[in-house]
């Protein structure tokens, strides 16, 4: 992202070392990839409970360490301090992806400013995890760009319509929610090397967070 909208990048680390890991997305998707009576019937009784553990041991740590309560004033206080030194003339853009897209959509509010100024330009999230919707949608005040799959079991597809309905009465905020058929939870940053189309959807992803902050800085110039 960095290379191609020749854009400084800073990747933080807001998660205090609790970051879920990578085979936690196979583990969920084993779990709940068939969510009918039949479907959970028919499940081999031991591997299914295999992959429940599985889960909890991955996404425990996030919860108690990585809580939203607790990083949301280390990544306000980061962007702060962002915006009143390196980037006090520049526009700043905020990408967040699964859990972090949570603390983003939170930045993009109409209540988060320094000195008169937005904390943030422009915003990016995909796959948001732990969204309370309208309730963290209606405050947005910033440009919104959102990736999402239709077959996300976390950011639901009833959630995604109902923010894209919130953003249709927003005439003066520049917003877009593209949908990727298919795709399931954190396919733009976790994706499965081996399957080509989640892939190329993964790069699709990238390439629209590349243009939109380009897009959106290019207004500002």
């Amino acid at each position: 992202m960095a290379a191609e909208g020749s854009f400084r990048v800073y990747l933080p680390e807001f998660m205090n070392g609790s970051a879920a890991p990578a085979r936690m997305l196979d583990d969920f998707n084993n779990v709940l990839s068939d969510m009918s009576l039949t479907g959970w019937f028919w499940k081999p009784y031991g591997m299914l409970h295999y992959y429940v553990v599985r889960v909890l041991i991955g996404i425990l740590p996030v919860r108690i360490w990585a809580s939203f309560p607790s990083t949301m004033p280390q990544v306000t206080s980061f962007v702060t301090a962002l915006r009143e030194n390196e980037a006090a003339s520049l526009p700043i853009g905020a990408a967040g992806y699964c859990w972090g897209g949570k603390h983003v959509l939170n930045l993009a509010s109409g209540d988060a400013v320094r000195d008169g100024k937005p904390l943030i330009d422009a915003a990016f999230v995909a796959h948001p995890s732990y969204i309370v919707v309208p309730d963290e949608i209606n405050p947005i005040q910033r440009p919104l760009s959102v990736a999402v799959g239709d077959k996300d079991l976390v950011f639901k597809p009833k959630d995604v319509e109902q923010t894209k309905a919130i953003f249709a009465q927003k005439d003066d905020v520049p917003s877009e929610v593209i949908i990727y058929p298919g795709a399931q939870h954190g396919f733009a940053v976790r994706c499965n090397q081996e399957n080509k189309k989640e892939t190329r959807q993964g790069e699709e992803a990238r390439k629209q967070a590349v243009n939109w902050f380009s897009v959106q800085f290019g207004k500002l110039k």
